[in-house]
């Protein structure tokens, strides 16, 4: 069994910190949420290329770490569609460079009527919803 954690939870930020929490703390590999986890990783379109995440992917294969999920977190039911069509667009670049990384996933959330916030809300348990 392998033990992972969400990068960003590490509470640092960069591959080389990432990399010793990992080790100081016994995990074998993160979620990871490039935006949350490298400030020179906006949340934004065209932010991750295809050189960073093999970055990424050779810093973690090197540690022997592995990266078996990224996350690249967004409203798809958002009101204001600008903002879910950037989700799109980001979670679309994942999908491009997640191999680079060593990760075969890329994950987001279901959607909320919340639109920024992920509390609840009655309009997230409707069939319209769904």
């Amino acid at each position: 069994m392998k033990l992972c954690i969400r990068a960003h939870d590490l509470g640092v930020s960069g591959s080389e910190r990432i990399l010793g929490e990992l080790n100081r703390l016994g995990l074998d590999g993160v979620q990871m949420v490039c935006y949350k986890a490298y400030p020179d990783i906006p949340q934004q379109p065209g932010a991750i290329t295809p050189q960073r995440a093999e970055e990424i992917g050779r810093d973690f294969a090197a540690a022997g770490k592995s990266i078996p999920l990224v996350g690249a977190y967004f409203n798809p039911i958002h009101a204001d569609r600008k903002k879910a069509d950037q989700g799109i667009a980001i979670f679309s670049d994942y999908l491009r460079v997640c191999k680079a990384m060593g990760c075969d996933v890329v994950a987001s959330e279901t959607g909320s009527r919340n639109n920024d916030e992920w509390t609840y809300h009655p309009g997230n348990r409707t069939e319209e919803a769904l």
